[in-house]
C-alpha cells in the first residue's frame, strides 16, 4: 500500500474554527489536501478537492486534477473515491470521477444531491464500509452529522475530525464541529493509539507551496 498526500492550496482561516480553545479572531494558514491510496488492484482518492481559489482566497493553488496529473494519473485511473464529508473543499471536483466507485456515508449522501446524480456508482453506508483489505471507512460524526475517517493500514486519514497537529498534541477538539462531545472523544482516542493520524488541513504540510509527498 502506498499513500500520497496531494496539497492543492493554502489560505488563511479563522484559528478558532480549527482549535476550540482559541477565542480571538486571528487567522492562521490552512492547507487544502486530498489523499491517494494505491494498492495492488485499486487507486483510491480520499476526497477530491475543489477549484475554490476565490471562495477561500487561496494565495497558492493548483487545480486538484492538474496536481493528480503531475503525479502521473488521470481521473480515469481512479477506481474508488471516498468522500469523508460533503463540504465544498472535499467534494467539489467529484464530477471528474464518474467512472469510479463512490463511497459515502448515508447522512452525507443526503446532503450531496447537488453533486451526485444517478450517473454515479455510489456505495452508501450507515456506519462503516470496507473498501478492500486493510482499508475501511468509519463514520465518526464529530465535524458533520455523517463525517468519516479512513483507516488504511497503520494510518488514520482524519478528514476534518482534526485539522492540525495541535488537536492531537494538546487533545483539544476542533472548533468547527457538529458534536463537541464526539469531536473531543476523537482527538483523545487517537492522540496516542496504534494509528498514525494523517491530516488534510495542517499548516505544516508543504508550507507555502502546492505539490505531493509520498507518506510511505
Amino acid at each position: 500500500m502506498k499513500i500520497v498526500c496531494l496539497k492543492y492550496g493554502e489560505a488563511l482561516y479563522p484559528h478558532k474554527r480549527l482549535v476550540a480553545d482559541i477565542t480571538d479572531d486571528s487567522e492562521i494558514p490552512l492547507s487544502f489536501c486530498f489523499y491517494l491510496i494505491i494498492t495492488e488492484n485499486k487507486k483510491i482518492l480520499v476526497d477530491t478537492g475543489c477549484d475554490g481559489v476565490e471562495r477561500y482566497k487561496m494565495y497558492v493553488h493548483k487545480h486538484p486534477i492538474d496536481l493528480l496529473g503531475e503525479y502521473g494519473l488521470s481521473p480515469e485511473d481512479i477506481t474508488d473515491v471516498i468522500i469523508t464529508h460533503t463540504h465544498f473543499d472535499h467534494i467539489d471536483c467529484i464530477g471528474a470521477y464518474k467512472g469510479a466507485q463512490i463511497h459515502i456515508q448515508k447522512d452525507e449522501f443526503e446532503r450531496a444531491k447537488d453533486y451526485l446524480d444517478s450517473e454515479y456508482k455510489c456505495n452508501v453506508f450507515e456506519d462503516s464500509t470496507e473498501i478492500c483489505k486493510d482499508i475501511r471507512v468509519q463514520k465518526i460524526g464529530g465535524h458533520t452529522k455523517g463525517s468519516c475517517a479512513v483507516f488504511a493500514g497503520k494510518y488514520i486519514l482524519c478528514g476534518d475530525e482534526a485539522y492540525n497537529s495541535r488537536n492531537f498534541k494538546d487533545k483539544v477538539r476542533i472548533g468547527n464541529c457538529y458534536s463537541k462531545e464526539i469531536a473531543q472523544e476523537f482527538v483523545e482516542k487517537y492522540s496516542d493509539s496504534q494509528f498514525t493520524p494523517l491530516l488534510l488541513h495542517d499548516f505544516n504540510i508543504m508550507p507555502n507551496r502546492v505539490g505531493f509527498e509520498e507518506i510511505n
